[in-house]
């Protein structure tokens, strides 16, 4: 064996207990009320359960019910329910439900679970004037954009995960503007303080059951104990409200296609599944399903991850497509694996939910250092390096990163820390490039391909997917016309027309008015070449994306004899809120790739420390800001609220951050494209 039990084991001995506690609760469709139908399951002899609501510790209900055959049940019902919505969105109230096993004189047992009541739905509705259907969750009636993570083991060792430690990831989760972690089926079944916390923080989770990436067995000892793991592990999670979806495996029905086995979609005996190449799909769509109809039926299930074929009504599309763009959930890895496709092009390879998607970066700098054994000085400190290789699990990493950054930075390998910078700022840029295209559309995503190393230390790309899910956002997007059939546009060819969409986001639940201010600047020389504010207040319509406008580059200034060249012009574009003229959101257009970018060394790139912020302003456009510093032993690690991000002439951008005084500039080491493996101070 190559492993043990790794969770405490004792010793009960009892007469009479309860052996489990379950609920359900039903939302009204109006909200305005909700029931609660408890059981528990008891053992020995016993004459009464007495179950009681308590929120904040007050009583709010109370009944007690008989034991009859070995099981007791009451039903609550409560107007007005305080209703759990995801981070963002509302609060998080949870109630404790507790049963006290009786006998007519005496307390025997007591158990008691906690619980939050909110009406959960996955709408896959038919689509007018598109084919397919959605794909998309609704909470207590608001469709939810569930931008987040996919979620791995966050140890080796298992044993040492703290409840603090998940408190710690799901926490950061939150800072990032996440709303959902799908907990990945090639993992575990995480402890209790897993959900726990995101129950606490409002983040919703997508829980696979533990089946990845091939073909299981199907024969009776196997499926006994497929059913044994299955109902175990429901009966302990149900009563969580974070999780909101199961699916049935991760990318088995993908591995299925690959290796064309037996699949006949038109087949509904799922005995005669037990008999084809496929057996495993025995386990998806009957074995599984029939449990959690059993134990969760108000729970949604989905027969796997990416599926395309759960049966609904009123759409021409279905069977067992893994690639369907139309229908279910997709896993898009045709960037970085598959067709090694541009970034740039994640709108036209987005699905209705896009529940796999990734790119690599190396993680910071300390975090390579902790595991080379001379630290900084090791002499496999460098990209190429044997160690580093075996630190990188992907299947042909370095090839694919190398196309990546060469078609799209310019980099270097030396100092080791610009080479890492590089990685993470592509990161950075091919994340927040599809979480705005995805958002644009409303496809639902989570990311992998990890953007927080182990240490918690956050890479440039969770900068980049915290800012693409703020509240509000501006998105943009530059094109060429004729279009270019790459995602690069050769040099040969900036005459063309370039243009510009730009459109906002709101996921909020309240209406705005804001103007559009939009500055264009020669990157060489920081020439401001334009500027324009709408006159009229643009109303964006809560929980949607608003169409703004299409403008053409390249743009004159005042002297120009010709055009300018679109490459070498960056475009910011600013929400004010018409009202109250405070900042809503902000975007930053590049032209790509940006390795044809001629990026300047800023003459006046400077820093202030501030009390909980950093200020940085520049007379040169600077694209990622890469801020870091020093841990020292004994002070508290510095956490910023953004990094990667990039400043305007004229702007004076101030950014949070903790563990950083007033006066300790010279602790802060800055990179940025083009400062060519020089960092400042």
């Amino acid at each position: 064996m190559t492993c043990g039990p790794w969770k405490p084991i004792s010793l009960e001995l009892y007469l009479s207990r309860i052996t489990d506690l379950s609920f359900k609760t039903d939302v009204n469709a109006s909200l305005k009320s909700a029931e609660i139908v408890a059981e528990a399951a008891v053992e020995g002899e016993a004459a009464y359960v007495r179950f009681v609501v308590l929120f904040n510790g007050v009583v709010e209900a109370t009944e007690t019910a008989r034991v009859v055959a070995g099981y007791a049940s009451a039903t609550f019902r409560r107007d007005r329910p305080r209703l759990w919505y995801p981070t963002g969105y509302g609060e998080q109230p949870l109630y404790v439900l507790r049963a006290t096993l009786l006998s007519d004189t005496a307390a025997l047992d007591e158990i008691e679970k906690r619980f939050g009541m909110r009406r959960a739905q996955v709408i896959q509705r038919t689509l007018r004037g598109a084919p397919g259907s959605t794909f998309m969750f609704e909470i207590n009636n608001i469709p939810i954009f569930c931008g987040g993570s996919c979620w791995i083991p966050a140890e080796s060792f298992l044993p040492r995960i703290t409840t603090q430690k998940y408190r710690d990831w799901i926490q950061l989760a939150v800072k990032g503007n996440q709303v959902m972690i799908r907990a990945w089926g090639g993992g575990i079944y995480e402890d209790e303080g897993f959900y726990d916390a995101c129950d606490e923080l409002g983040v919703l989770v997508w829980q696979d059951f533990l089946f990845a990436c091939g073909n299981y067995p199907a024969h009776d000892d196997f499926l006994g104990l497929v059913k044994r793991e299955a109902i175990a592990n429901v009966k302990s999670l149900r009563h969580h409200p974070s999780i909101v979806i199961w699916a049935g495996n991760n990318e088995d029905y993908q591995y299925c296609e690959q290796e064309q086995l037996d699949y006949d979609p038109a087949d509904g005996n799922p005995q005669s599944w037990l008999k084809t190449t496929f057996p495993a799909r025995y386990i998806y769509e009957k074995l599984l399903k029939d449990v959690m109809d059993e134990l969760s039926p108000d729970t949604f299930y989905h027969f796997g991850s990416p599926y395309g074929g759960s049966p609904y009504g009123g759409s021409p599309y279905g069977g067992s497509s893994t690639t369907d763009q139309h229908v279910g959930d997709i896993h898009q890895w045709n960037i970085w694996h598959g067709t090694q496709s541009p970034y740039q092009q994640f709108d036209r390879l987005c699905g209705r939910f896009v529940s796999e998607f990734g790119m690599e970066a190396f993680p910071n700098p300390l975090t390579i250092d902790s595991f080379l054994p001379k630290g900084s000085k090791d002499p496999e400190r460098y990209p190429q390096s044997s160690t580093m290789d075996f630190h990188n699990k992907a299947a042909g990493h370095e090839r694919r990163l190398a196309t990546y950054l060469t078609e799209n930075l310019q980099y270097t390998f030396k100092p080791f820390e610009q080479y890492i910078y590089a990685t993470q700022l592509l990161q950075a840029e091919c994340l927040g490039t599809a979480y705005r295209l995805f958002r644009r559309q409303w496809k639902g995503p989570g990311v992998s391909w990890s953007i927080v190393d182990y240490y918690l230390r956050p890479k440039l790309g969770f900068y980049a997917v915290k800012r693409e899910l703020a509240p509000i956002t501006v998105g943009t997007k530059r094109s060429f016309r004729p279009e270019s059939t790459t995602g690069n546009v050769p040099l040969a060819e900036t005459d063309r027309k370039a243009f510009i969409e730009i459109w906002a986001s709101n996921l909020t639940l309240q209406d705005r008015n804001v103007t559009v201010e939009m500055h264009i600047w020669d990157i060489p020389t920081g020439v401001l070449d334009y500027a324009s504010l709408t006159k009229q207040p643009l109303p964006l319509l809560s929980n949607r994306s608003t169409e703004i406008t299409t403008m053409s580059l390249p743009a004159y200034d005042s002297s120009a004899e010709r055009p300018k060249d679109p490459h070498q012009l960056v475009a910011a574009i600013n929400l004010i809120d018409s009202d109250t003229g405070q900042h809503v959101a902000r975007t930053i257009n590049w032209p790509e790739p940006l390795k044809y970018v001629r990026f300047q060394q800023p003459r006046e790139l400077s820093i202030t420390i501030l009390e909980g912020a950093v200020e940085i302003s520049a007379e040169l456009p600077v694209k990622g800001i890469m801020l870091s510093v020093a841990e020292v032993e004994g002070r508290e690690r510095v956490f910023w609220d953004d990094n990667g991000f990039d400043v305007m002439p004229g702007e004076r951008l101030r950014v949070g951050v903790t563990g950083l005084e007033i006066g300790e500039e010279e602790r802060v080491e800055v990179r940025y494209m083009g400062s060519e493996g020089e960092c400042l101070p």
